[in-house]
């Protein structure tokens, strides 16, 4: 079983390859770091809206999900969301707006 602190080190490490990487972007290599650095046990690909998440497995039973978005749709989704580098793009619908049919973005009580 991981640890609070075994969590925050994987966290620390994958954050530190990434800012280090000019090819952070490619699936290949995250799959090469995981299995390579991490001990991967498994992973799985889900394909979403056209973004690629890669869900990986760890022997000590801890996931760590990495998602891979082509660049012209990488935006905020959620309030909440750090950004640790990079840019994104404007968020496809101003928040608070109501979206076709009624649906809204943005948490629950917010105006």
């Amino acid at each position: 079983m991981f640890t609070t602190a075994d969590r925050e080190a994987l966290r620390d490490s994958l954050v530190a390859a990434a800012q280090a990487d000019a090819d952070v972007a490619a699936a290949a290599r995250w799959t090469d770091v995981m299995y390579g650095t991490h001990g991967a046990a498994h992973h799985l690909d889900v394909v979403a809206d056209g973004v690629l998440y890669r869900v990986f497995l760890l022997a000590g039973s801890l996931q760590v999900d990495v998602s891979f978005w082509p660049y012209e749709r990488f935006r905020e989704t959620q309030r909440g969301d750090r950004l640790l580098f990079g840019d994104t793009n404007p968020p496809a619908i101003a928040r608070g707006r109501r979206a076709a049919g009624g649906a809204r973005r943005g948490r629950p009580g917010d105006r």
